[in-house]
């Protein structure tokens, strides 16, 4: 059985001695490891509040590495998944065209959620914008009306401004048993944005309609931060592009606006996730250590 371990873990482009040798002892599944080769909790010092790089530096190849936590805590210890990653990709309100406007790239997701065998999978069909899109499968016939228990898409956004936001999708169907979608906020299905439908089919198009007739809209109860969510109502259902405007007046045409992160770090992120929808997952086979870390951090 080979040994597989992680040796440096460093800040800012410096390797740090306490973040060194980072071991793991079980072999042939993803496990947390919080210790290191000389029995002591690995750690980095952060000097200062702010922006820093962490570093990650190979010492054994055909390690496999899934996900980093951090804490202040030397006693919390990760469990399974472990937690949803900290908001890295913010996307922005601006002002587009002299509307302000909320532009979601579908694959840029925060987090997904699958239910089941369903979930959000890449796309590519004909005519999407960005990266790529997204779809529900698999194809089956199922229908989420309960978004409690529905597979989920969230995205991290800066709001201006609070109030009601006029919801467009751009979605591609190919019948009545897969053109409509939920979307809600803050993990709230607000009643005024679900099932919203599109009724030109083998097409990408932009809807704001809902089943019942109705226009789809959002409140957002403060500015700031929030999270906007989908859900899946239709298996099948791709999905391209969400503008979120405080506008009745405005309507989105061909592939609409393009969006717009609040920083870098959010820029390069959807970069990675462009790049991550052309690759596919591997599987754990061979005599190799998988590892989810778990990092002491110490704040000065």
């Amino acid at each position: 059985m080979e040994d597989r371990r992680w040796r440096d873990v460093g800040l800012d482009g410096q390797r740090q001695s306490t973040g060194e040798s980072i071991k793991i002892a079980n072999y042939n599944k993803w496990t947390w490891s919080g210790i290191t080769e000389i029995g002591t909790y690995a750690m980095i010092n952060v000097p200062s509040a702010g922006i820093h790089t962490l570093n990650i530096y190979m010492h054994q190849d055909g390690f496999r590495l899934d996900k980093i936590a951090l804490t202040t805590n030397n006693l919390w210890v990760p469990l399974n998944g472990g937690p949803s990653e900290s908001a890295r990709s913010i996307i922005k309100q601006v002002n587009q065209s002299g509307y302000e406007l909320v532009t979601v790239e579908a694959e840029h997701y925060h987090y997904l959620q699958k239910v089941g065998t369903h979930g959000w999978e890449p796309d590519f069909k004909s005519g999407y914008s960005g990266g790529g899109a997204l779809r529900v499968l698999p194809d089956n016939g199922t229908e989420f009306d309960d978004t409690a228990s529905s597979p989920r898409l969230d995205y991290n956004i800066s709001f201006n401004a609070p109030g009601i936001y006029y919801v467009w999708v751009r979605g591609y169907a190919t019948s009545m048993e897969d053109n409509s979608v939920h979307i809600g906020v803050d993990g709230i299905n607000q009643g005024i944005a679900d099932k919203i439908k599109i009724s030109s089919f083998d097409i990408w198009t932009w809807t704001n309609n809902r089943l019942d007739g109705t226009e789809a809209t959002i409140e957002v109860l403060s500015a700031g931060i929030h999270t906007l969510n989908i859900w899946m109502h239709q298996d099948g259902f791709r999905l391209d592009k969400i503008i979120l405007t405080k506008s009745s007046a405005y309507q989105p045409s061909g592939n609409g606006p393009e969006e717009q992160w609040a920083n870098d770090l959010g820029r390069i992120a959807g970069h990675i996730d462009d790049t991550m929808l052309f690759s596919e997952m591997g599987t754990m086979n061979g005599n190799h250590a998988y590892l989810r870390m778990d990092v002491k951090g110490v704040l000065l």
